[in-house]
């Protein structure tokens, strides 16, 4: 039989089940609460939009026992409202003030119509509307660099004049399924992909996006996104990748592999010798690409 306590009201909220553990701390919330439970209550009630009842459980968790982590989230989310709010139908935005009002209404204007033409493809039911933090400079408020998204929380941090739809398609790709094991190589090479400007073909795309020098290495990619050689150029990688995989195997068939983005998982849906001979392929396209 599982316990019902606030152990499992939090290992609810940390696999991002924000609704089904505020509904089971209603049952218990008789219990003892530590200034971490507070904090974890309060992220889940920003997870499903309610932006008072978070307010006030990260501020009972910093009185119960202060925690610099939290303090550092309870301005991220700009709980002390810091931040020019400005509320539209599907986003709520967050402006530093010294933006001026015309690129605020240039960013507005661009930001909606890319998230409305990527909903369209990706057909994502949010839990609540995403909140997209907007900067002068290249950090957030806490000194992180730009850009990022939090798909769990749909929030996306950015410098006023970025203008892709690079952290709208994490947020939204991720929030279509109950994502089990994300790998970077294949979560950062969906946001690259679906946010390319042309459909060129596999090879022309290569051929203008890829340096000649560069050595890839798809399973050593896959494996550690971070610790390769070819530094600028992993992303783009990454991007082609998944597009040669979604050329390969269908959209539906890529999606369902999506939830387990691991080689693993790969091998097992696909078959190990389709996809040793779908990496060799590709590393083939970029050694040999024309120049």
């Amino acid at each position: 039989m599982i316990k019902i306590d606030m152990k499992l009201v939090c290992r609810l909220i940390k696999s991002n089940h924000p609704k089904e553990a505020i509904d089971l701390y209603e049952i218990i919330k008789s219990d003892k609460q530590t200034s971490n439970d507070l904090f974890l209550l309060g992220l889940a009630h920003y997870m499903i939009g309610d932006y008072n009842m978070c307010t006030q459980f990260l501020k009972m968790s910093l009185k119960e026992c202060f925690d610099a982590n939290v303090a550092q989230w309870f301005k991220l989310l700009d709980l002390n409202q810091a931040m020019r709010l400005i509320i539209t139908d599907s986003i709520n935005y967050h402006f530093e003030n010294e933006i001026e009002m015309s690129k605020i209404e240039i960013f507005i204007r661009k930001t909606n119509k890319a998230f409305y033409e990527t909903l369209e493809f990706f057909k994502t039911k949010l839990r609540k509307k995403i909140d997209i933090y907007v900067f002068a400079g290249q950090n957030d408020m806490n000194g992180n660099c730009l850009s990022y998204a939090n798909p769990p929380m749909t929030s996306i941090y950015v410098n006023v004049n970025y203008t892709g739809r690079h952290e709208l398609i994490h947020v939204l790709f991720n929030n279509m399924y109950d994502v089990i094991e994300k790998t970077k190589f294949i979560d950062e090479g969906i946001a690259v992909w679906f946010d390319r400007e042309d459909d060129k073909n596999m090879d022309d795309m290569i051929e203008n996006n890829i340096d000649i020098s560069i050595n890839v290495q798809i399973k050593k990619m896959w494996e550690n996104f971070d610790d390769n050689n070819i530094g600028v150029y992993s992303y783009k990688v990454a991007g082609l990748f998944v597009g040669y995989m979604i050329e390969s195997v269908g959209k539906e068939n890529f999606f369902e592999f999506s939830t387990i983005q691991t080689l693993e998982n790969a091998n097992r849906l696909f078959g190990k010798d389709f996809m040793n001979k779908l990496i060799t392929d590709f590393e083939y396209k970029i050694k040999n690409r024309r120049n």
